[in-house]
């Protein structure tokens, strides 16, 4: 049947070791895939966009994340119904070229940020890697026989970092902001610690629960991190007792006005109706102390992110230390912090080399 109707789609996968490609875990109980082939390219799409998102919340991948997947394959389906050419009929009529075209459409919008301008390297690296990991799931069903985003090629992405990094005075200024006589100011005053000590993503740091945290030992169980990725990470003894000091005191008192719920409950940073805090919570939280302490240059969650580990790497860490304290799958991603910025090179210059000082006038 070639009409757009709706279909009920459920049976084994293609794989034989139950693994993607990437080495992530396939849900035992996938789509009947004769089904869904047979189905209209509109409802078998949204079918497999809705399992799909469902596979991810399965292996962990954050709230955001799953959004970002379920926007761009919505605009997607779009893409295809209504400005390919040929319009597929069903998912089998799926080319390369076809997604190459979303590709191309998505690569010449202008930036949301500025509404000027394409879309980043970074950003492209993104969708392109959403996009494969799509197909792949729907190949390794047996949904599409071809995989048309398999060949999709990612862009060359310069490791580069922020344009400012705050440096160690202006993040005590900003951690020294948060007022420590009401809740939210020790809640704040813990998730400001803490992000600086462990360079947590902004994601991480919200979906953390009070079992993650070992106070005693000053660790920290990452459950949730990027790519469904676990980690067990160390805390500083200032962020320690910050968190040790707002969950011994404050965290009782907002999570008296939440939601009888134990997720609700058992998260560590609450707002002030009880209910967990989100991640736009967190960056308008960094917004609002970087203005009070006045700071000029941008300071936001993922900046305190890279201010850790660039102050770590400064003070004389390994690189190998950071990249584990980050979760960087990858040492690449984390030799991006052994760029040197011009005026520590001139200051080394300036202490090491026999020539580099002015020489003393003769008597």
């Amino acid at each position: 049947m070639r009409e757009d109707t709706k279909a009920t789609v459920t049976v084994a996968a293609s794989s034989s070791n139950g693994l993607s490609r990437s080495g992530l875990e396939l849900a035992p109980d996938p789509f009947d895939a004769e089904a869904v082939r047979q189905v209209g390219f509109g409802a078998a799409f949204d079918a497999c966009r809705v399992r799909y998102l469902a596979e991810l919340r399965r292996l962990g991948r954050s709230k955001s994340n799953r959004h970002k997947v379920s926007v761009t394959l919505a605009d997607l389906a779009a893409f295809l119904q209504m400005n390919a050419d040929p319009k597929p009929r069903t998912l089998a009529d799926l080319t390369p070229e076809h997604v190459g075209a979303f590709r191309d459409q998505e690569l010449s919008r202008p930036k949301k940020t500025t509404g000027t301008g394409n879309l980043s390297a970074t950003s492209l690296c993104g969708l392109v890697a959403l996009l494969r990991g799509f197909f792949e799931y729907l190949a390794s069903q047996g949904i599409v026989l071809l995989d048309p985003a398999r060949d999709l090629a990612f862009p060359r992405r310069p490791h580069m970092l922020p344009r400012a990094i705050p440096t160690p005075r202006q993040v005590r200024r900003l951690l020294a902001m948060p007022p420590d006589d009401s809740p939210l100011g020790l809640r704040d005053r813990a998730v400001l610690e803490l992000l600086y000590s462990t360079g947590l993503r902004n994601a991480e740091a919200c979906g953390l629960f009070v079992g993650d945290v070992d106070l005693e030992n000053r660790l920290i169980h990452v459950r949730h991190g990027k790519g469904g990725k676990e980690r067990v990470t160390p805390i500083g003894t200032v962020a320690a007792a910050a968190l040790q000091h707002y969950l011994g005191t404050a965290w009782a008192l907002l999570r008296q006005k939440g939601p009888i719920s134990p997720q609700a409950g058992d998260a560590v940073f609450l707002t002030r109706r009880g209910t967990s805090l989100k991640e736009q919570d967190l960056r308008a939280l960094v917004k609002l102390y970087r203005a009070r302490a006045n700071l000029k240059s941008p300071v936001t969650p993922h900046a305190l992110r890279h201010a850790c580990a660039t102050h770590l790497l400064r003070g004389g860490a390994d690189i190998r230390h950071i990249q584990l304290l980050l979760g960087h799958s990858s040492l690449k991603s984390t030799e991006i912090y052994t760029h040197v910025e011009p005026k520590d090179l001139r200051r080394m210059l300036d202490r090491c080399h026999p020539r580099a000082t002015r020489p003393e006038a003769s008597s």
